[in-house]
């Protein structure tokens, strides 16, 4: 099971995950909860953000994953 987060933002668009903005930390977020980031930003039209993120039924607490390779939080 995974849960999607979506965020649209009206902007400029043209932002760059590969540019070293803040985009390349939440990448390195998402990714290292087993997730996925996906960045749609064309010049002038805004930015849109997908991270997709693995779940397990049951669990509370935040990211199974998480709290299995690197503590409870």
């Amino acid at each position: 099971m995974t849960v999607a987060v979506k965020v649209d933002d009206a902007g400029s668009g043209g932002a760059d995950p590969d540019r070293g903005s803040g985009l390349v930390g939440l990448r390195d977020r998402v990714a290292a909860l087993g997730g996925t980031l996906a960045v749609t930003s064309p010049p002038g039209l805004g930015t849109t953000l997908v991270a997709q993120l693995p779940i397990e039924p049951g669990v509370t607490g935040g990211c199974s994953r998480a709290r299995t390779e690197e503590g409870q939080r």
